[in-house]
């Protein structure tokens, strides 16, 4: 089933990949979340869930990110002492030589 792929098996495979426990909160395992301000258009119910989780998240603006049980963002403002222009431009600059990657296999 979808929803058992999605939520069982990409914290398994992450885990083995990265090497460290992903995918549950326990002590020991990853402290690795965000918390999001995400107001649905539709009821969220058990049945809606998975569409939420798809469909309505991904576009939700991140307020609140922990890695490694540090916050680094809060309130929408990154507590980081770090150029967001910079890191930016580089991001971009990443990501058109991923791009190119990806068409090169073609």
């Amino acid at each position: 089933e979808l929803v058992n792929a999605l939520w069982g098996m990409n914290p398994l495979a992450v885990s083995r990949v990265w090497g460290s426990r992903i995918g549950e909160l326990s002590e020991g395992a990853a402290a690795d979340l965000i918390a999001v301000d995400y107001a649905p258009v539709t009821p969220l119910t058990e049945e809606s869930l998975l569409g939420h989780l798809l469909f309505g998240l991904g576009s939700a603006r991140v307020d609140t990110t922990i890695v490694g049980g540090r916050v680094l963002m809060h309130g929408g403002r990154l507590l980081l002492d770090l150029d967001e222009r910079e890191v930016s431009a580089k991001a971009r600059e990443a990501a058109h030589d991923v791009w190119r990657r990806f068409a090169s296999l073609s």
